[in-house]
């Protein structure tokens, strides 16, 4: 028997391409996405003068449909905690250089709003 693999596409499948965002302490980014789809893949890579500060201090809001469902520090999200460590699972993994991703299917009906919080003292930038 011979298998061949073959890349998985999804019908009118949506591609954002990175872009890079600063926050300095108590600002804020959005990413605003229209119309019914799913958010398949997260990626972020931060830099900070202080990673370990930055995974706790920047936090990840999401909201579907007007509802918010995400509200919780980045590294708690990605699954490394308070603190930027390597960390692998089915869902998610942490690079020991700050590049963080999640493959969790999130699913929405109408809007989606992905938002980076700055709740901590120093800059962090990213993409």
């Amino acid at each position: 028997m011979e298998m061949t693999a073959q890349k998985a596409t999804v019908e009118d499948e949506k591609r954002l391409q990175r872009s890079s965002f600063h926050l300095s302490p108590g600002t804020s980014a959005a990413l605003q996405l229209h119309g019914a789809g799913a958010v398949r893949r997260l990626l972020l890579s931060l830099k900070a003068d202080n990673l370990d500060n930055a995974v706790r201090d920047l936090w990840l809001q999401i909201t579907f449909d007007g509802k918010e469902t995400v509200n919780i520090p980045a590294g708690f999200f990605f699954g490394c905690g308070d603190q930027l460590v390597e960390a692998r699972n089915w869902y998610s993994k942490v690079d020991s250089n700050g590049t963080m991703a999640s493959y969790r299917v999130m699913p929405y009906r109408r809007n989606a709003v992905i938002r980076l919080v700055n709740k901590g003292t120093q800059n962090i930038s990213g993409n």
